[in-house]
Parts: C-alpha cells; structure tokens; sequence
C-alpha cells in the first residue's frame, strides 16, 4: 500500500492524474434535474471511481450524469419536450466533490484514444486505439423518464423525472 502511494505521488507530479487531482481539467454543472461532472485529461490517467475505474494512458474525456436528490414539482414531461434546452448545462458551478460523492450516476459518457486497462462494473480488460461508449444505468425502482443526450462540441442535456407520489391525508406516501 505504501508503494502505491508513492506510486501515485509520482504519477500525479510527472503530469498525470488521479481522480480530480494532477494533470486533469474537472467542471461541475447543474441543471434542474441532474448534476453533470466532467472530466479530460491527457497523459496517464486514473480513475477510481466505481463507475469507470481505470486506467488510460494518452487522452479521454468523461462526462458522468448524476441525479439530484428532489425532482422539482414544476419539472414535468410536458414541460421537458416544450423546453428542451431547459435540460442544458449552461452553468457552471464551484466544483464540491463531496457533493458527488456519495451519488451513484445515471449515464457516463466515455471517449478515450491510447491504452486503456478497465476495471469497474461495465467493462474490464484492456484496450488500445480510439474508443467511446455511453451508458445508462438507472435504479431498479426508477419510476420515471431520463433523458440524456451527448454530442461532440461540448453539448450535453440531461432530465431525470420522477412523478409526483399521491400522498394520503395523513402526509404518507401512497402506493
């Protein structure tokens, strides 16, 4: 253990990058909805995040697409297909992992070019060249729509409804 620190400590001084630390530009953004993080880095970069741990060495951009814990009640179907840029990240703001950090995401979108050893839940083994994959990976008990849309040139949106749960009159949730 006491090695792979060091290891690490080398790493991230010889310009690479571990999680948000090193040689990594990391953004935090928001919508309505969801949290968006995004993550590139050239050089050696490691990941230990149970959503895309790995390593990759040479250059890959990751956006993760988390949800919010409260769905607003003005958020509705209706008003996301009238208003779909309302789903945009447009606005940047101060970056706070502890705020991710105990969410689990609902759609990682991953571009990577060099070599790759993958270690996580959706992918292990080992790549090399130029690749990129989406995933969405919602709870078993989701009751509601996602939606996520990425396209090259740094646009991505996101929506995570759930509909409003009819409460009894004692204020409990009725199922």
């Amino acid at each position: 253990l006491r090695w792979w620190g060091i290891a690490v400590g080398l790493a991230t001084l010889n310009g690479c990058a571990v999680n948000g630390v090193g040689a990594v530009q990391v953004h935090y953004f928001e919508n309505a909805s969801c949290y968006l993080q995004t993550r590139e880095a050239w050089g050696g970069y490691l990941s230990t995040a149970s959503a895309d741990a790995g390593w990759t060495l040479g250059h890959t951009r990751r956006l993760t697409v988390y949800p919010k814990a409260t769905t607003p009640a003005s958020l509705t179907l209706d008003s996301l297909l009238q208003h779909p840029d309302s789903t945009a990240f447009s606005q940047e703001i101060p970056a706070d992992p502890a705020l991710l950090q105990h969410l689990r995401p609902y759609a990682w979108s991953d571009t990577s070019q060099g070599l790759g050893i993958h270690a996580n839940a959706h992918k292990i083994g080992v790549s090399l060249g130029v690749g990129s994959r989406q995933i969405v990976h919602l709870p078993e008990n989701f009751d509601g729509v996602f939606l996520f849309q990425y396209q090259d040139g740094d646009t991505a949106k996101a929506a995570a409804i759930r509909p409003a749960i009819p409460q009894s009159p004692g204020g409990s949730p009725e199922r």
